[in-house]
């Protein structure tokens, strides 16, 4: 029998973005939704461990080069607030 996914509560997004807070909603996101870790990286295209850094907030991704891409939908697609240069 597979192991049940706990579903983690989304943490509050009006507050500025960090690593760890956009790793607390990653993981969220993924638990509400019902998808085991391994899944998910599957599906990201990256290796399991990498998902499991960024929902640690240990993620070498850099939040600056995240956040300042043209292709950035943060704001509109998560809640957090567009980071401060």
């Amino acid at each position: 029998m597979a192991n049940k996914i706990l579903k983690n509560e989304t943490p509050e997004l009006g507050q500025p973005l960090t690593a760890e807070l956009l790793g607390r909603a990653i993981r969220a996101r993924r638990t509400q939704s019902g998808l085991r870790l391994e899944d998910t990286a599957a599906l990201c295209g990256v290796a399991k461990q990498t998902l499991q850094n960024i929902e640690k907030g240990s993620g070498k991704s850099k939040l600056e080069t995240i956040s300042s891409s043209p292709h950035n939908n943060l704001e509109t697609t998560s809640g957090f607030p567009k980071a401060s240069s």
